[in-house]
């Protein structure tokens, strides 16, 4: 199972980052036993400052705000209220 994630908001002087990642949980059973493993693996940063907003991914690219706002729950809520 896969969930997108936003992360606590960071705030440096007068920039703002926010961390978006994605958990992804996987259990197995063997002979009555459980075995899961859940990890969280960054997927890109949301910057904001009082001048404008962006994302990046992972390698650093630019990607459409918009992009991630649809991928991850309450991400618009969140830069609504910085």
């Amino acid at each position: 199972m896969k969930k997108h994630r936003v992360g606590k908001p960071i705030t440096i002087n007068k920039i703002t980052a926010i961390p978006l990642e994605e958990a992804q949980i996987y259990c197995t059973e063997e002979n009555g036993w459980a075995c899961c493993y859940v990890s969280r693996v960054p997927i890109g940063v949301v910057l904001i400052t009082p001048e404008k907003q962006w994302a990046c991914d992972t390698s650093g690219e630019r990607v459409p705000l918009a992009n991630f706002v649809r991928k991850f729950d309450g991400l618009q809520e969140i830069i609504d209220n910085i």
